[in-house]
């Protein structure tokens, strides 16, 4: 059985393995064929997580049966697999001192009179592809404030950035890129299902504009113009920095500027721009704690940049792209699940959609919050 649904359709699957007791099984690449890591639903935990090792005795093998240098370059690898993990579930080591400064720009906001200089958060490219500010949404940990009103926080989104991201979306595999993977990979079945769907960069660039439109939609978004795109990424980077120091100027604000990159903090010094440069872990735990709501957040991530994921001993495949996915699915966070017939979830998640699309026939569930 096959289903598509939004990304917030994974927690039925999770409550379900919870309700018929299949609380600990592994993730799956299954373009790899390698176990990503190990969840434990009943203690919150994931565990067992892959190593660079784990992933250097797969993807170089795989490599060499690839003729076509992007297929070689398109492989998902331990890097790809770490910045997963910061943009879900291992949030920067000062995530403290940007809940600070939120506070900060919701109190000036909510008594303009008293503070007329107002406050804003100024984001980097690099901000988006993490996803960092819309998973603050789903986050519950004790560094989050509770009053936080993330509408009255606002954000400035310079046009080099929405620009930087679509000009990653291109790439597409044909059907000769098809045949080279499925000779190399061996699963036939599956690589056909990724005829016309983007290479990885693209699935990327997809998810990073997924974050931007919910920052427009949750946060005060104000678009900046100004800057010139231009290839070289330090010169453009500089452009970023430039065009939202100039914003700021002219329209009188205090502007953070968030970045998780040292070379465009480093921009921001020159221009005495207030910053805050994320600080992610260097070294990937073998096992963490995991909040369940940003749980969902990762199985969606791994979905789109390895393409599709198994949830092994549940019988569910959750893929991130498909042949007919469209920029509309990927903007609304959609997945297919494919459901194994003997799968004890296979009836029960039918039925939980069912109930979920009657709602979605009266409600907009995606804009409850």
């Amino acid at each position: 059985m096959e289903l598509e649904a939004d990304k917030d359709f994974l927690m039925a699957v999770v409550n379900e393995a919870v309700l018929h007791q299949r609380t600990d099984f592994p993730i799956r690449s299954v373009l790899l064929d390698i176990d990503l890591m190990r969840v434990d639903l009943a203690g919150n935990r994931i565990g067992s997580i892959a190593r660079r090792e784990d992933f250097d005795a797969v993807v170089p093998r795989i490599r060499l049966k690839l003729g076509n240098e992007a297929l070689r370059s398109d492989l998902p690898d331990h890097s790809d697999f770490r910045e997963i993990l910061q943009s879900s579930i291992l949030l920067p080591e000062n995530i403290g001192e940007l809940f600070a400064e939120m506070k900060d720009i919701e109190e000036r906001k909510s008594d303009p009179y008293k503070n007329p200089r107002q406050k804003c958060l100024g984001i980097d490219t690099n901000v988006a592809y993490r996803r960092l500010l819309s998973r603050l949404l789903a986050y519950g940990g004790p560094l989050r404030p509770r009053d936080m009103n993330f509408r009255c926080v606002q954000i400035l989104l310079p046009s080099i950035v929405e620009q930087e991201i679509s000009a990653r979306v291109g790439r597409k595999y044909t059907g000769r890129d098809i045949d080279e993977l499925s000779d190399a990979l061996g699963k036939h079945g599956l690589i056909r299902g990724f005829l016309n769907c983007c290479y990885k960069d693209g699935r990327k660039a997809l998810n990073a504009q997924s974050e931007l439109r919910i920052l427009k939609e949750k946060f005060n978004c104000w678009d900046v113009m100004g800057g010139n795109f231009i290839e070289d990424k330090e010169k453009r980077d500089v452009e970023i920095v430039r065009a939202l120091a100039d914003h700021a100027s002219s329209q009188n604000l205090d502007l953070v500027y968030l970045t998780a990159d040292d070379k465009s903090l480093a921009h921001a010094v020159a221009y005495k721009m207030c910053s805050i440069g994320l600080r992610y872990p260097r070294e990937i735990p073998g096992r963490t704690e995991v909040d369940p709501w940003l749980l969902i957040e990762l199985l969606y991530d791994i979905s789109v940049v390895f393409g599709a994921i198994s949830l092994r001993g549940l019988g569910v495949t959750i893929m991130g792209d498909w042949s007919g996915k469209t920029t509309e699915d990927y903007h609304r966070e959609r997945v297919k699940l494919v459901i194994e017939e003997n799968s004890a979830l296979k009836s029960v998640l039918e039925k939980d959609r069912r109930i979920l699309a009657r709602l979605e026939s009266t409600v907009d569930l995606r804009r409850i919050a």
